[in-house]
């Protein structure tokens, strides 16, 4: 299927922010990263709501860095009782090295959690495009990351399967991964801090 093409937001990057409509009995959750968001964000995949409702910030092909500035440059109309901040994995492309997209993440954590009161991280989940080692190097970086900022964490195991180890930007791969952004929801509303991805 043929990707829209999104407006270049302030990175320089791919952007769209899309915030659903308030809804007094809903808590609104705001999901935060690049192309893992981008097919439930042009509704080729559908988001499950429940007791939740959705807002989207993503920037597809964007590092941490990329990520950080779009967030700078939004403002939003109400306060998420939730952020989820998807790991970003393009910072394997973004940056010339790994402790520099560690560094960029850091940033990247330490303003969103200083922005809102309660955010979790939702680990990124394998790529094809990057090997097994370097992925693993920059995920346990990540980790180490949030859990000093006393930040949560959920792994994207949970939601994609070892053996579907494609993008998840990948149509067929949205379906599990976007399960797992409404599930963090329901565990992580309280925030608990510290826990391991």
């Amino acid at each position: 299927m043929k990707e829209d093409v999104w407006p270049t937001g302030v990175s320089g990057k791919q952007h769209r922010l899309v915030l659903p409509q308030e809804s007094p009995d809903k808590k609104f959750i705001l999901l935060v990263g690049n192309s893992h968001l981008r097919a439930i964000v042009d509704q080729h995949v559908p988001m499950q709501e429940g007791h939740y409702s959705f807002g989207f910030s993503a920037t597809p092909g964007g590092g941490p860095s990329h990520i950080h500035r779009e967030l700078a440059g939004t403002t939003l109309p109400r306060e998420p009782a939730l952020v989820v901040l998807m790991a970003p994995c393009n910072g394997l492309t973004t940056c010339r090295t790994l402790d520099q997209a560690a560094r960029e993440f850091g940033q990247l954590l330490a303003y969103v959690s200083g922005r809102w009161p309660k955010v979790c991280v939702v680990d990124f989940p394998p790529r094809l495009s990057a090997g097994v080692e370097i992925q693993t190097l920059l995920r346990q970086a990540y980790h180490r990351i949030a859990v000093g900022m006393d930040v949560s964490g959920e792994a994207s195991q949970a939601c994609c399967p070892k053996e579907t180890p494609a993008h998840a930007a990948d149509e067929e791969d949205q379906p599990p991964f976007s399960q797992s952004a409404f599930s963090t929801p329901q565990h992580s509303t309280s925030c608990p801090r510290g826990e391991r991805f």
